[in-house]
Parts: C-alpha cells; structure tokens; sequence
C-alpha cells in the first residue's frame, strides 16, 4: 500500500524490495564487521589492561564501528550465538572465512559466561564497552554478571542444563527445552 492506501503498482512493489533486500545486506555486512570489532576488543581485553594504548585504540575503533552501524541500520546490534551458528540481527553471518571463525570464537567466549545473546545499543559509549570487555578479564568463580543499560545479553540452556532437563523429562519432572 502507498501514502494514499492504495495498492502499489508491481514496478513500485518490486523497487521496494529491492531495497529492502539491500538494506538487509548492508545490515548483515556492517554487523559482520561490527562483530570481529567487538571480537577484537573482548580478546585484546584477555591479554591487556584496560588502560593498555592496544585496548584503547580498540576500545576507539569498535565505538566508531558501532556509530557506523547505527547509522546505517537504525537499529541496536544483536548477535545470538546458536551451535555453530551465528546470527547478526537476526540474520543468518555471512562472512569470510576467517571473519565467521573470528565470530564462532567470540561465541565460545560469551558461552563461557552463559551467554547466548548479545545486544549493544549504537549509542554505547567506551565507558559501556570497557565494562563490557571488563568481564572478559575476570576470572573469579563467582563473579556475577551485570548488565549496562546500553548492553544486555541473554542466557541459555548450556548444553549440561540441556542433558539435565532430558534425564527430568523421562522420570516426568523438570521442562523440556
């Protein structure tokens, strides 16, 4: 439907998604890159100090990329780590060879924490990413998790959660996932 609420026209239709299709590309593209910045980052993080001139010119370059990204997309970047799978705002990574490695690695990191999603509000400043690459330092047992209000994540069943519930579900107690 146009402004007018009449149905478009097939070319206007085809021309719109089209440029859906495009969008959803760049989308794809800037969160793939966007991914091994914050890869980058999170992995600096492990081997330097906060306060290290390599953390912080990571810590720069990941906030433009994220600023890039929000620009482009208009929307927060949400990575969801599956099985070996990645998704960048709900789409399926693709990417080079050694980009989708970089991503499968961050998703072995985040799982190690629990974690299955990760969302970064574009308007996420160093202060939110330096808390963020903080926790990837900590390697205290019972250090707890908390989320900024300009990133958050999700967590899932790990994959002990996920044998527990079948060993529930046949003695009939627990849930299913």
């Amino acid at each position: 439907m146009n402004s007018q609420g009449l149905p478009l026209e097939p070319s206007q239709l085809v021309l719109r998604n089209v440029a859906e299709l495009a969008q959803r590309q760049q989308t794809r593209e800037l969160g793939s890159a966007l991914a091994r910045q914050i890869f980058r980052l999170l992995k600096v993080a492990q081997f330097h100090a906060l306060d290290n001139m390599a953390f912080l010119q990571q810590l720069d370059q990941t906030v433009e990329a994220l600023k890039v990204f929000g620009a482009q997309s208009g929307e927060p970047l949400t990575l969801l780590f599956a099985k070996s799978t990645v998704f960048v705002c709900g789409q399926l990574l693709k990417a080079s060879r050694s980009e989708y490695e970089a991503a499968l690695e961050l998703s072995a990191m985040v799982h190690r924490l629990g974690v299955t999603q990760l969302s970064i509000q574009t308007h996420a400043e160093r202060a939110d990413l330096r808390e963020l690459a903080r926790l990837f330092q900590w390697q205290h047992p019972h250090f707890r998790l908390r989320p900024s209000q300009k990133w958050h994540w999700r967590h899932g069943p790990t994959s002990a959660d996920i044998r527990n519930s079948k060993c529930r579900s046949k003695t009939g107690s627990g849930n299913n996932f």
